[in-house]
């Protein structure tokens, strides 16, 4: 650890270590930008489903889950692209986020998905 003995150094130091964990402001959507991306999100999951459907149930279980795991800021950087796009992400923390998510709502790995979306609709 660094002793900074200086309140001239102290408060470049701090500025610094502020400036260096800061998030860009363009680093996330704007919160407006919501809705519009939860949208999208559940229709990539349950494309053409029934709000009331297991599948579309489900889908917004994931979405829930992983707004509360992540933070809504983050969970809207991966939404547009719907659930491939977490599974894409990984070992990251929305990767992760969205195996447990999935895990949580019952939908299982992500090639489940993809061959629920072949089951028809109630």
């Amino acid at each position: 650890m660094v002793s900074v003995h200086f309140p001239a150094a102290k408060a470049a130091m701090i500025a610094f270590l502020a400036a260096a964990t800061a998030t860009p402001a363009g680093a996330f959507p704007a919160p407006e930008y919501g809705p519009e991306a939860e949208a999208r999100f559940l229709e990539q999951c349950a494309p053409g489903a029934e709000p009331g459907a297991t599948q579309a149930t489900r889908c917004r279980c994931v979405l829930v889950a992983l707004q509360g795991g992540l933070g809504y800021p983050a969970f809207l950087a991966f939404a547009d692209g719907g659930p491939a796009a977490f599974d894409r992400a990984g070992d990251s923390a929305a990767g992760v986020a969205m195996r447990t998510a999935r895990a949580a709502c019952g939908m299982g790995p992500a090639s489940e998905l993809a061959s629920m979306r072949s089951l028809p609709l109630r």
